[in-house]
């Protein structure tokens, strides 16, 4: 297979501007430009490469072909104690901030929150969301429902989506636990990008459209992705497809634009706890501390989910995003097209 370059290093800062710049030329308004923006590089800047600007093209063909709305008008209505919110085919990154943002203040004066999300677009790295309100003091958990691509090996055909969660909580004086996962073994994005760089896949991540296992990304993306713990990994795709999917009427398979593998729109759940009114603060914060104590007093060099995410992101802020060879000439190649060079 092909092997790339070295990785090309860029400030965040200057990314940051420089995605920002992209979506105001492609016709997002100011405000929602910089979040998308700081939402793509924010997953870069945690180490969720699969999930950071590479997925500007993609989003940026998306809005040219007028299936993700530049100026989309969010609403929602309580529906018997559940929030239902409609995003009105709005990018992902500025919708999920917007969601965020309503169960936050939601949840100042009731102990649960829930939101069903209707009509959002990809989301990306689900934890940027979940570790917002996780830092306004909630406990969070939030899933997406997806296209299929995944089933247990020996499958012929791709039976459901490999539909990610993602689960934060708030840890005083720390940074917050933070859980990002696909059901399938490995995120979708991560074998795109390894076609990209031209690199093998492990074997047990997918399978080709003939069954067999393989370490071929491309073959992977025309086969089936395998679940994280067979039908454990099944089960919990399942129930996400349940909240997200059932409980909004989104189907991201009838949303799949030609030519395409990124669906328009798909559907999302939100549930936050403010631990505050469940239980007071006081009493969640040492119980929190007392077995986090003792889970990382048990290995010194132990780290909790959530503090390596943090550190990448300090670490990344000083020495710049590392973006793949074949990244860069996307993106290259995305910026001469709108006149926005990409920053070198």
């Amino acid at each position: 297979m092909a092997v790339f370059a070295d990785p090309v290093t860029v400030p965040y800062q200057e990314l940051t501007a420089w995605v920002s710049d992209v979506f105001l030329k492609l016709g997002i308004e100011e405000m929602p430009s910089a979040q998308a923006a700081q939402v793509l590089v924010d997953a870069n800047l945690t180490g969720v490469d699969s999930h950071g600007v590479s997925r500007l093209p993609t989003y940026a063909t998306l809005i040219e072909r007028g299936v993700v709305k530049t100026r989309p008008r969010f609403s929602y209505e309580d529906r018997n104690g559940l929030i239902f919110f409609d995003a009105d085919c709005g990018l992902g990154q500025v919708a999920g901030i917007a969601v965020a943002d309503l169960a936050i203040e939601k949840a100042v004066d009731r102990a649960v929150t829930s939101v069903a999300i209707a009509r959002i677009a990809h989301m990306g790295a689900l934890g940027h969301f979940t570790e917002r309100c996780a830092k306004a003091g909630m406990i969070t958990f939030l899933v997406q429902n997806g296209p299929p691509v995944m089933g247990l090996q020996g499958s012929l055909h791709k039976a459901i989506g490999n539909n990610p969660l993602s689960f934060a909580a708030p840890i005083c004086g720390k940074a917050p636990f933070r859980f990002d996962m696909a059901t399938s073994e490995v995120a979708f994005g991560k074998i795109i990008e390894a076609a990209r760089r031209g690199d093998d896949i492990p074997i047990g991540w997918a399978t080709d459209k003939e069954g067999n296992l393989t370490t071929n990304p491309d073959r992977a993306m025309q086969g089936i992705l395998l679940p994280s713990g067979g039908p454990k990994g099944i089960g919990i795709a399942m129930m996400i497809e349940f909240l997200a999917g059932s409980l909004t009427g989104m189907m991201p398979s009838t949303v799949i634009p030609e030519g395409m593998i990124m669906p328009a729109y798909f559907g999302a759940f939100l549930l936050v706890v403010n631990p505050a009114l469940a239980i007071g603060r006081d009493a969640f914060d040492q119980h929190v501390a007392t077995w986090m104590g003792h889970y990382l007093g048990v290995n010194p060099r132990g780290r909790y989910a959530g503090q390596y995410v943090e550190e990448t992101r300090q670490t990344r802020r000083v020495s710049g995003v590392n973006l793949s060879q074949a990244v860069v000439e996307e993106l290259k190649a995305l910026g001469d097209r709108l006149s926005r060079p990409f920053p070198t």
